[in-house]
């Protein structure tokens, strides 16, 4: 979530800064040619008359015309290339900060991740318990439950079996992914353990009404499961 509205802030951010230098351009800088004559302030000169030499352009050969205005860009086109080499460096350098700010970010997490200590913990998670569990999500499919319903019921019971178990949740690991790490010691498939995860993802997110093949893949899964738990005890 806080990289999500770091995110947002800094292209906000990046935004007003290029619209605000593209308009400082377009607006503050004006003309860059004068057209106005330029007066020496010695002044005229006061010693002698230089002697007018011979041109081409005197003589009628090779000469260019007279009166003729040295070639310039409207004023609109240099401003508005201003404009461009302004934008481009904003972005250059929002990116460049944005990067580094991601780099400190990566290096802190990574930090806080080395920083937990390497704890060798031993799991009491009650089997028996695991069991009733599975069993109990069983009759309730069987007997016609809602899937979604029976299946997030069960996640959450299975859930609070973990947080039970003695192991503390690393700071780099989601609750779904503590839950699995713990269901995982059980003698069980993993397979298993990850279509366990996905119908519960189904359940909670997919927002759609469950499937007639849904409820059989269910109670395929906790069937397994369950006989698992079984051949232990």
């Amino acid at each position: 979530m806080r990289s999500t509205a770091r995110t947002v802030t800094v292209t906000f951010l990046t935004t007003v800064l290029i619209i605000g230098l593209a308009l400082g351009a377009l607006t503050g800088i004006g003309r860059l040619i004068s057209e106005e004559p330029v007066v020496s302030p010695i002044g005229p000169a006061t010693i002698g008359s230089p002697k007018p030499q011979p041109t081409f352009a005197s003589s009628g050969q090779f000469g260019q015309p007279e009166n003729l205005e040295p070639f310039q860009l409207p004023p609109w086109v240099v401003q508005l290339l201003i404009a461009i080499i302004v934008a481009v460096i904003a972005l250059i350098v929002v990116r460049f900060l944005f990067m580094v700010a991601s780099s400190i970010e990566s290096r802190r997490n990574e930090v806080a991740v080395d920083a937990e200590p390497a704890v060798s913990v031993e799991i009491d998670l009650e089997v028996e318990e695991v069991q009733e569990s599975l069993e109990q999500v069983l009759v309730d499919l069987r007997s016609g439950l809602d899937v979604h319903g029976a299946v997030i019921e069960c996640w959450r019971r299975l859930a609070d079996l973990a947080a039970e178990s003695g192991v503390p949740r690393r700071a780099s690991q989601t609750a779904e992914e503590y839950t699995l790490a713990i269901l995982g010691s059980l003698p069980v498939d993993p397979g298993d353990l990850r279509t366990l995860a996905g119908l519960y993802e189904s359940a909670m997110f997919s927002g759609t009404d469950p499937r007639p093949a849904d409820r059989d893949l269910a109670i395929g899964c906790f069937e397994r499961l369950s006989a698992s738990l079984a051949v232990r005890a």
